[in-house]
């Protein structure tokens, strides 16, 4: 049994990473590992490098022993391969004195963590560190891998160390969690490597291992060599992997933003002090192996000393010039986005298209701002062929198959550009044609596809699953679903549609938003909704149009489903898709009246001469509210009754300032019913009659347009004997 493990080199400077990294963690690993400390001893410990906070997102279950458990447990070796073949990976704190294949087998002893990641026959399968090799995997007996963790504890009096309590730490990984590119992430990060003013979280560590941090770690360095004290061998390693790193992420940035031409000479200069770490360390080899020294050690040659100090000295006053012209570049002006699918498509009336032998080339009467365009192949072509897109006659991208193909036959180029003139050259008479997209016109997530693109959640979700949609049970205070990629036009799009089901003790959700403009989360950018638990997906509509911070571009959204205060408590919770666009809303009586009050507005109340009363009682034998004394007067979903002299009231409360058609229809229930309806409108408790009806009337209709604030009520009620069929349909409006 063997669980796979990434090897590439891009994850080499972490355990967990080998471990968890997939080619859809990319862009949350390229926006890590940047800041780190150094400790006195001259050791580099990155700040994402700590197993609880940096990497327990991934989990979907965590198992701890400690050496007293170990130590009890005769059969721990079976038990470690029972956890293997259900896919825990295994993080081992072990003395590698006993472990074949370390530098200090038999040699010395030296405390160190392996992972675990399989077994064949009798043997473990571990990933190890060797300051000669880098990262090995090798195959350890199980009596080796036994003795070299009964040498970590404490109660052996042989053992070299007793700081170690969480002997292993078994982890299975979520199958669901894609965590996506997130530029100000980079930012933040840059900022705080180049001493710019510091998170707390850094300061804590600080402490912990050091007191310098990031780029100051060169002058650090230098210091320690001016006062005849080293640094680890292995933090030459750690130097050189981290330049490799910072190119990787600056590398990756170029597939999502245009930069400019002086980052991208900036990006060519950190490969050079790659180089000089890289020469440094290999010289410090030579000389080792020259002076019959342990290869992997810190020389204390002269010669190298010298040379080396020259080499960080170069190294820092390069890295300090790329690096502040990177960050001016990311901070001091708007980059323009190559890497988001749009959803929706330009009107081809809108533009024009002209083919002249091997270009193809759209026309707009008016500057169109167009986020992506797709370059389709008529003839099937499976994306084989390359060619250059024109924009405005100035701007020339490259059209790459192998990083543009979406589909056979079609490549999508991003574009995020007002553009009057859009042209393609190609090699080549094709039949070739285009499909044009608009930004932030709306985004739709459909979750049953079993993937949830731009969607990350904080580690009070559990259980979960792709079970046609996201399932999962909540937790805590505050979980919460994240989109931070959300880029929507605030005037395109303001209405937010949850396609969700909730069971459990939680009676309220909230949804957060924020934009360019303000990307603080607080109370203010947010709207709490009413739960409705019932067995069933509701539809939860959220009118963002209303809330006056609701402008510019909406960065991000954030669902929490069940809501504050659940500390104790634990909710299920399934969510089948959420759409943002610029539909409006339907508010209907029949379709949105369940068990739970205010769910999408409505709310079922009754009045009587004393005032209004809200706590009616809910009769599960029917699906419907009882007066707590007379049974006859009751709500359901489509019918309200009232004994005389009582009042039954069913009110929709307005989301948002705007126009609304108001439409309203009832039926007597039987032809003995001497009752009556009045459809009103409550504008700050002063209320407006639009239409009374009676049980004998022909005409038991209203259809028309009205002007509601937020928080104005329509409000539908009956009185005298008997019982109304009755469906309120409201409808918002343009303009």
């Amino acid at each position: 049994m063997i669980l796979p493990m990434y090897t590439s080199p891009d994850a080499r400077f972490s355990f967990h990473l080998q471990a968890i990294l997939r080619p859809q963690l990319f862009g949350w690993f390229y926006t890590h590992f940047i800041d780190f400390c150094m400790s006195n001893e001259g050791q580099i410990f990155y700040y994402d490098d700590q197993t609880d906070e940096s990497y327990r997102k991934f989990f979907c279950s965590r198992i701890v022993n400690n050496y007293r458990e170990i130590l009890a447990d005769s059969e721990y070796c079976s038990l470690m391969k029972s956890r293997l073949d259900k896919g825990y990976y295994h993080f081992v704190w072990v003395d590698k004195f006993y472990v074949p294949g370390s530098d200090e087998y038999e040699k010395y002893h030296f405390v160190h963590p392996v992972m675990l990641y399989g077994y064949e026959g009798e043997d473990f399968v571990i990933l190890n560190f060797s300051g000669e090799r880098g990262n090995i995997h090798c195959r350890v007996p199980q009596k080796a891998l036994m003795d070299g963790i009964a040498n970590v504890f404490p109660e052996n009096p042989d053992a070299p160390y007793t700081f170690v309590t969480e002997t292993v730490t078994c982890f299975r990984l979520s199958e669901l969690v894609q965590i996506p590119y997130n530029i100000t992430e980079l930012t933040d990060q840059l900022r705080a490597y180049l001493g710019i003013p510091y998170p707390d979280r850094v300061v804590s560590m600080s402490h912990a291992f050091g007191h310098v941090h990031g780029i100051s770690c060169y002058d650090y360095i230098l210091s320690r060599l001016k006062e005849g004290k080293k640094i680890t061998f292995k933090a030459l390693y750690d130097l050189e992997y981290h330049k490799e790193h910072l190119i990787g992420c600056f590398e990756y940035l170029q597939k999502y933003y245009e930069i400019s031409e002086q980052s991208g000479e900036a990006v060519e200069g950190l490969k050079k002090v790659l180089g000089l770490l890289e020469r440094s360390r290999l010289l410090c080899m030579k000389h080792n192996m020259r002076d019959g020294h342990y290869i992997a050690s810190f020389s204390d040659n002269s010669d190298f000393i010298n040379t080396f100090v020259q080499s960080i000295t170069e190294a820092k006053r390069t890295e300090y010039i790329c690096l502040i012209t990177l960050y001016n570049d990311l901070v001091g002006r708007n980059l323009r986005r190559l890497g988001h699918d749009p959803e929706f498509p330009i009107p081809e009336d809108t533009y024009t298209v002209e083919k002249n032998g091997g270009t193809l080339t759209a026309r707009f009467d008016t500057p169109e701002y167009i986020f992506s365009a797709d370059i389709i192949s008529g003839s099937g072509s499976n994306g084989s062929f390359a060619g250059t897109i024109t924009v405005n006659g100035d701007i020339i991208i490259p059209v790459l198959p192998d990083i543009h193909t979406v589909a056979p036959g079609v490549m999508r180029v991003h574009i995020c550009r007002d553009v009057s003139v859009l042209s393609y050259a190609h090699p080549g008479d094709r039949d070739i044609s285009f499909r044009l997209y608009a930004p932030d016109a709306g985004r739709r997530w459909d979750f049953r596809e079993r993937v949830m693109p731009d969607w990350r959640w904080n580690i009070l979700f559990r259980n979960l699953s792709m079970e046609n949609g996201l399932v999962c049970d909540t937790f805590g205070n505050d979980p919460a679903l994240v989109c931070d990629r959300v880029c929507v036009d605030a005037d395109k799009a303001g209405i937010l549609r949850i396609s969700m089901k909730t069971e459990g003790e939680a009676e309220v959700g909230q949804v957060f938003f924020t934009t360019s403009e303000d990307r603080t989360t607080d109370a203010a950018k947010s709207i709490s909704f009413a739960l409705a638990p019932y067995d069933g997906i509701v539809e939860y509509i959220l009118d963002f149009t209303g809330n006056r911070l609701w402008k510019g571009v909406i960065e991000t959204l954030r669902i929490d489903p069940t809501g504050r205060d659940m500390t104790s408590e634990q909710s299920h919770v399934e969510i089948s898709g959420v759409v943002l666009s610029s539909g409006l809303p339907e508010y209907d009586s029949i379709k949105q009246f369940c068990r739970s009050q205010c769910v999408n507005g409505w709310m079922y109340c009754y009045k009587t001469n004393a005032g209004n009363i809200r706590e009616m009682v809910w009769n599960p034998e029917k699906s419907r509210w009882n007066h707590p004394r007379l049974a006859d007067v009751y709500i359901d979903r489509e019918s309200c009754s009232s004994a005389r002299e009582m009042q039954s009231v069913r009110r929709w409360i307005c989301p948002a300032s705007g126009k609304y058609e108001l439409v309203f229809s009832c039926a007597p229930e039987n032809e003995a019913a001497s009752c009556c309806a009045v459809l009103s409108i409550n504008r700050g408790n002063v209320l407006e009659v639009i239409k009374q009806f009676s049980a004998s009337d022909t005409d038991n209709s209203f259809c028309g347009d009205v002007i509601l604030s937020g928080n104005d009520t329509v409000d539908v009620s009956v009185t005298g004997n008997g019982a109304f069929r009755i469906n309120v349909t409201v409808r918002k409006l343009r303009g």
